[in-house]
């Protein structure tokens, strides 16, 4: 995907076949979160 918006704008092809950082991030956070509440079996009552 060719970026078209934002910073990356700038840079046109250069972006192809690079990981996009902002859904590197989120994918990141997400697994530490779910780590976290599969570690600590987090239930609701």
């Amino acid at each position: 995907m060719i970026a078209t918006m934002g910073r990356a704008m700038t840079l046109g092809e250069k972006t192809l076949r690079l990981p996009d950082a902002d859904a590197t991030s989120v994918s990141i956070i997400l697994k530490t979160m779910a780590d976290f509440v599969d570690q600590n079996d987090i239930t609701q009552n």
